[in-house]
C-alpha cells in the first residue's frame, strides 16, 4: 500500500435473498478507511466498522467469493476481526434482508397515510396495543392539597 495516500475500500448492501438477481434500487456505496498491517503492510477493514454501518451484515464477499476473516499462523480469526482489503473493486456486504424490509415498511407507510373516516367504533380495535401501554385513569377524585387531608375534607 502507498504510505502517501489513505487507502479506502468502497462496499454496498446486497440481500442474501437476491445475492445473483438484479437489485430493485440501486444500493448505495459506502467506502471505509483500510487500516494496514505493520507486519505484511497489507490493507484490512474491521469487521465492526462494517457491523456500524451494516447492523445486519452477515458476511462479506468479492465477485461469488466470500472474503473470509484473517487469520494467524495458527489458522484462528485475528482480533478484533477483520478482512483483507481489496481498494480497487467494490465488495458486498451480505445482509439479512433490509431491501424487503425497506419495501414492507414503505407499502405500510403508503396504506397508513391513506385517508379513512374514523369513527368511535374503529378507535378501542384499531388502537389495541396503545391501550396496554396507556396507564389507568383513576376514578375517584382527586383532592387540593389547600383544602387539607382528605380525610379532614370528608368530617366537614
Amino acid at each position: 500500500m502507498d504510505d502517501n495516500q489513505p487507502q479506502i475500500q468502497a462496499v454496498r448492501p446486497v440481500s442474501k435473498d437476491n445475492l445473483d438477481g438484479p437489485t430493485i434500487t440501486p444500493a448505495p456505496t459506502v467506502y471505509f478507511d483500510c487500516h494496514s498491517n505493520p507486519a505484511t503492510g497489507k490493507g484490512f477493514v474491521l469487521w465492526d466498522d462494517i457491523r456500524l454501518v451494516f447492523a445486519d451484515a452477515l458476511y462479506v464477499r468479492h465477485n461469488a467469493k466470500v472474503v473470509p476473516f484473517m487469520k494467524d499462523a495458527d489458522w484462528m480469526p485475528l482480533k478484533p476481526l477483520r478482512i483483507a482489503a481489496v481498494p480497487d473493486a467494490v465488495l458486498d456486504i451480505v445482509v439479512d434482508n433490509p431491501p424487503v424490509r425497506l419495501e414492507a415498511a414503505m407499502q405500510q407507510l403508503t396504506l397508513a397515510d391513506s385517508p379513512k373516516e374514523a369513527t368511535v367504533h374503529d378507535t378501542p380495535q384499531r388502537d389495541a396495543a396503545l391501550k396496554l401501554i396507556t396507564p389507568p385513569v383513576s376514578t375517584t377524585p382527586r383532592r387540593n392539597p389547600a383544602y387539607g387531608l382528605e380525610e379532614t375534607a370528608m368530617n366537614s
